[in-house]
């Protein structure tokens, strides 16, 4: 896991790489809004583009957890990549694993500190990713909402890009993102989606994060190879540098 820094980027602004940058002054007076987070308001500040780079933030290296994978779903080898098999597996049934739903957990999970990965969605037109409470149901059927403890972004056929709010909200996304961001600061309640190739901010949710929580995926049927979703190395990207 590496250990980040916060720097802030906008689409007006080139990238810049320090261990010791701190948000500017414009930053931090920017997207100051209020929200409710149970019943209290506060100000919630959301960065328009981040990307962490030394001590106390974490490039999270999400790896899936195959006990927890819908028998419909293939896991890759290095357990990075997932697709939708559009066939039935027989696997153990494992108390862990989604028996209805296509879901699947990341295994590394998280109670506290800032947490970011990037999730490669391609052409692939209907997904949820985001993360989870690690109590949530695993049996039957189950509807993704922040009311269920689900917090995420989705593309659904036919039906566009929506995040798991009650109820759900659409969002016009142009362009369409093929390499998402997520962004997890536990202590502030914030979930955070970013379009990486854009450097965009998409949506931030606030809430309590009271528990243990895992990064998810919901995948749909397709037979397209292309489908596969891959959690994406974040360390070997230019922008990145290792501390």
């Amino acid at each position: 896991m590496l250990r980040l820094g916060l720097s802030v980027f906008s689409r007006a602004t080139s990238f810049r790489i320090s261990r010791n940058s701190k948000p500017s002054k414009e930053f931090q007076n920017q997207n100051k809004e209020p929200h409710q987070i149970g019943g209290v308001e506060r100000t919630h500040r959301t960065p328009t583009w981040v990307v962490f780079l030394s001590e106390g933030h974490n490039v999270l290296d999400v790896t899936l957890d195959p006990d927890t994978a819908n028998p419909w779903l293939q896991l890759s080898q290095d357990r990075r990549q997932v697709r939708h098999l559009g066939a039935w597996q027989d696997l153990p049934d494992h108390p862990d694993r989604f028996d209805t739903v296509v879901i699947v957990l990341g295994r590394e999970g998280f109670t506290s500190g800032r947490h970011y990965w990037e999730v490669q969605v391609g052409e692939k037109d209907d997904w949820y990713l985001g993360v989870a409470k690690s109590s949530v149901k695993r049996k039957g059927r189950i509807s993704v909402s922040s009311a269920n403890g689900y917090w995420a972004l989705a593309m659904k056929k036919g039906q566009g890009y929506r995040v798991s709010t009650v109820p759900p909200l659409s969002l016009a996304l142009n362009p369409k993102p093929k390499t998402v961001g997520v962004y997890v600061d536990c202590e502030e309640g914030q979930i955070s989606f970013y379009d990486v190739r854009a450097r965009t901010h998409l949506y931030t949710f606030s809430d309590r994060l009271s528990e243990k929580i895992l990064p998810f995926f919901y995948l749909y049927c397709s037979d397209k190879a292309s489908d596969t979703i891959v959690i994406c190395p974040v360390a070997e990207k230019a922008l990145i540098q290792q501390s």
